[in-house]
């Protein structure tokens, strides 16, 4: 339904400039998006591209006891979460405007579709949510199928054309060796 608005689509939301606020009187969720290799991503990303989430909140009261820790979970289509990930650190933030971005690196989720939600919380005095916005966003990652690493290519013929099996398919460093 608020996709339909004209202010969000599945890759970016925009909400400060809605009536709707997300979070509380510490922080509050001003904007995210999905880019693609640099870009604004569409709803479909090659499975060999670079994807970073990005969400820009404001931090509205500063408290020497609230530490805000932007953090994403990133949900598979049937509802599996995939992983949840946050910087490793956090600090006492003054009041004003943040960017938090995340890069997932080329070649490490699997074909399908994924859902972001989007949170800040606050640790200092127990968990405190500031905001969090389950699955507010979506993407699919999309197999070309050739000239895809994790793909068995044999020179120029495919090798493997049926579907991955997994929600991730990194693509890992290999060593093979023969034995004398």
């Amino acid at each position: 339904a608020y996709y339909r608005s004209g202010e969000a689509s599945p890759t970016f939301l925009d909400y400060s400039k809605v009536q709707k606020k997300v979070g509380d009187d510490f922080v509050e969720l001003l904007q995210a998006r999905i880019l693609a290799s640099g870009r604004q991503a569409s709803e479909e990303i090659f499975i060999n591209e670079e994807i970073v989430i990005e969400m820009t909140y404001r931090v509205i009261r500063q408290s020497d006891k609230l530490l805000p820790y932007p953090n994403f979970h990133i949900y598979d289509a049937t509802g599996n979460c995939v992983f949840v990930t946050a910087p490793s650190t956090t600090e006492l933030y003054k009041t004003g405007v943040y960017t938090a971005k995340c890069t997932i690196p080329p070649n490490l989720l699997n074909q399908g579709t994924y859902f972001v939600g989007i949170a800040v919380s606050s640790f200092g005095e127990g968990v405190t949510v500031h905001f969090f916005e389950q699955s507010a966003m979506s993407f699919n990652v999309n197999d070309p199928l050739y000239n895809i690493p994790t793909r068995l290519q044999v020179g120029d013929e495919l090798a493997y054309s049926a579907e991955v099996p997994g929600v991730v398919r990194p693509l890992l460093n290999w060593e093979i060796t023969s034995e004398p």
